[in-house]
């Protein structure tokens, strides 16, 4: 896999998008249906612009992973479920939110906007960093060794798995990693989000 500065650079973009939406969000008085619309608008042209970004990701780095460091093809999976339930329970919330109501729809729609938008900025954070340590690639053996074991990558069966699969990390193809024993998967999910 090529390192790449280029998810990087997409997610400091992406970064600031997203606090400038969650500053917007919180200082929103939904119970102004203009300014709250305003807000919700926002929110799912950033929504749209992820989507974007996970097509991109799917076309292109996961099919690497696969092929490169398959035994942490199961955490991005796991960790991009998390993201498409994220994505689903806030788009709920601003469709709820745009549906007529009273003055309290409005204040309480308007609240669960606010608090899953926080849990899906904080998410992403998260996301986005172990994105950019997967994708651009970790500098040394050391590196990708704490990294793995901090976000809990590698689920060996034994120390002897756990070597090979540090050893291996980003270095071998995926005959080489058969042929030492490691076992691995060669799956490749959907889409991330329907844009």
């Amino acid at each position: 896999m090529k390192k790449t500065g280029f998810i990087t650079k997409v997610n400091k973009g992406l970064r600031v998008w997203l606090f400038k939406a969650g500053t917007q969000v919180q200082q929103t008085d939904f119970t102004d249906r203009a300014e709250g619309r305003n807000a919700v608008l926002e929110l799912q042209q950033l929504l749209k612009a992820l989507g974007r970004k996970s097509l991109m990701e799917e076309q292109h780095f996961l099919p690497a992973i696969a092929l490169h460091a398959p035994f942490v093809l199961s955490q991005v999976e796991e960790d991009n479920k998390q993201v498409k339930n994220l994505y689903a329970r806030l788009s709920r919330c601003m469709q709820n939110y745009l549906q007529p109501g009273t003055y309290e729809h409005y204040q309480l729609t308007g609240l669960s906007i606010q608090q899953m938008y926080m849990e899906f900025l904080s998410f992403m954070l998260i996301y986005m960093n172990r994105q950019e340590s997967l994708f651009n690639g970790p500098v040394s053996l050391d590196d990708a060794t704490s990294f793995m074991e901090e976000m809990a990558w590698l689920d060996a069966e034994s120390a002897d798995e756990s070597y090979k699969k540090k050893t291996f990390l980003g270095g071998a193809g995926p005959e080489r990693l058969q042929a030492e024993g490691v076992g691995s998967d060669y799956r490749s999910k959907g889409v991330l989000f329907a844009a």
